[in-house]
């Protein structure tokens, strides 16, 4: 801003006194200094400034007194405001609006300019303090995947892949399951990107075909305003956080929790986890059914949880079903050699519950939320009537073709209502 009011101050003036008058001093009087040198030296009968352009210099002279003077002032909002308010007077006439713009304009070009060329100065000369990923593989600037980023004089190299986990990270940041998003940092020097940064980033990603994350979306969408990106992406993030948790939380929290998910739940609360069970081994069986488990008890949205619950009784009930002495501890005697000991590990594969359709129709059928959930809510309704209404409107959906997924949930059904009964 300093560089805008140097411009500003060399190209208004039309004395050599005031050209000369030096801006960088830091006295108290500095204004009442300026303001005599233009008193004297600008305002002068013999300067003989024509008419039209009267009012235009006085402007640019209020402009360079507000902005050139007080390096206290400096602000990029007050300088477009002054813009805004000025071009805004209904008592300028439209020559003298021109003129302002032009002027204004002009200025504004030729601070960009002196911008750009510092800032390729600075680009050419500065070092590149980091050459590798996260992972310590070694990456150069030429590669299609490879984001250049400058901070404090030093280049830092980091793939697309690396940057999405450090703002999805940064974004998603909730201790305690209470979100509070923070800045996204360079994890080499701990300083926040700043918007430009942010906004060179996004465009390197949207150019590049790569995926964009949903968050980082978002933000950018909020102008990289953290306080409405909360307020208006809070159910998303609670959602992205949950998933990052039961990817990356510790095995023996995620154990116990597997523990107590199996014991309140009514389908698996006669299974008997043993002690010794491999915890990895555990964790790795239950990480997807902890995922609906932790939806539906901490996500934000409504919806989401009434979902999850339902599906998780349904999944559970089934591994229950396949397994019920799952985690029990057995013992192989061996006459000549030390018993064996091993665990029942065996499990069914998880497979979440479709919705929807086939797939050659999915795009066309639109299923209700309500079908969808009475048809799987369909085995705890003891009602023989609307079980068969339930089938009824199943079968009239489509006539003339199979679906083996409706099929499926209807076998689900019947094995679910002899279990209940």
């Amino acid at each position: 801003m300093h560089t805008f009011c140097q411009i500003l101050h060399k190209t208004t003036s039309e004395s050599h006194e005031l050209y000369n008058f030096t801006t960088n001093r830091n006295l108290k009087n500095i204004k009442l200094d300026f303001y005599g040198i233009v008193q004297k030296y600008e305002c002068m009968p013999k300067l003989e400034i024509p008419v039209e352009e009267d009012m235009t210099n006085r402007l640019m002279k209020i402009f360079l007194f507000l902005y050139a003077v007080g390096p206290i002032d400096y602000s990029i909002s007050s300088k477009f405001s002054y813009f805004k308010k000025t071009i805004d007077n209904i008592f300028m006439s439209k020559h003298d609006r021109e003129e302002f713009i032009s002027r204004f304009c002009k200025i504004q070009r030729h601070y960009w300019t002196l911008s750009r060329a510092v800032y390729n100065y600075k680009w050419r000369k500065a070092p590149y303090r980091i050459q590798n990923d996260l992972i310590l593989t070694p990456i150069h600037d030429s590669q299609h995947n490879v984001v250049t980023i400058m901070q404090n004089n030093n280049k830092y190299l980091f793939t697309v892949l690396d940057l999405r986990n450090i703002i999805e990270g940064a974004l998603t940041n909730s201790p305690f399951m209470f979100s509070s998003p923070i800045a996204p940092k360079n994890p080499y020097n701990n300083m926040p990107f700043d918007k430009a940064t942010l906004y060179n980033i996004y465009f390197f990603m949207k150019q590049g075909n790569f995926v964009l994350s949903n968050l980082f979306h978002n933000y950018f969408l909020s102008n990289f305003n953290l306080t409405e990106f909360k307020r208006e992406n809070e159910v998303i993030i609670r959602k992205k956080y949950l998933e990052q948790y039961i990817k990356n939380a510790d095995l023996n929290e995620l154990f116990m929790e597997g523990i107590y998910m199996l014991s309140s739940n009514k389908f698996t609360k006669r299974i008997s986890i043993d002690r010794q069970f491999p915890v990895p081994r555990f964790v790795e069986i239950m990480r997807p059914y902890l995922r609906l488990h932790y939806s539906q008890l901490y996500s934000l949205d409504s919806a989401e949880r009434d979902n999850s619950l339902f599906e998780l009784n349904i999944l559970l009930r089934k591994f229950a079903e396949h397994n019920p002495k799952f985690g029990r501890k057995c013992v192989r005697l061996m006459k000549e050699k030390p018993n064996e000991v091993y665990f029942l590990d065996d499990h069914i594969k998880f497979q979440r519950i479709k919705c929807g359709g086939s797939y050659r129709d999915s795009h066309i059928t639109f299923l209700e939320r309500d079908f969808v959930h009475n048809f799987v809510r369909a085995p705890r309704q003891r009602t023989y009537e609307q079980q068969s209404t339930i089938r009824v409107m199943v079968n009239n959906s489509s006539p003339s073709e199979e679906d083996d997924n409706v099929e499926n949930d209807d076998e689900e059904d019947d094995e679910s209502t002899e279990t209940d009964d």
